[in-house]
């Protein structure tokens, strides 16, 4: 941002800049917001083979010959 300043304007202090950013509504709007951690939960089964996944892949568009 300061850099985009200097080639309109002079003797824009960084001061300015960080007040600028502290008001601007929209700034706070785009501002990140910290991610989480990867949460991993345990899946409990009461008995055998109670539970499945299954992944699906659509291979349409790279057919192995005549599969």
């Amino acid at each position: 941002m300061e850099a985009e300043l200097k080639k309109k304007y002079c003797y824009v202090t960084g001061q300015v800049i960080d007040l600028y950013l502290e008001l601007c509504e929209q700034c706070q709007l785009k501002k990140k917001i910290p991610k989480r951690g990867l949460v991993v939960h345990t899946v409990l089964s009461h008995y055998m083979n109670s539970w499945c996944q299954v992944d699906l892949i659509d291979m349409q568009f790279e057919p192995d010959g005549y599969y």
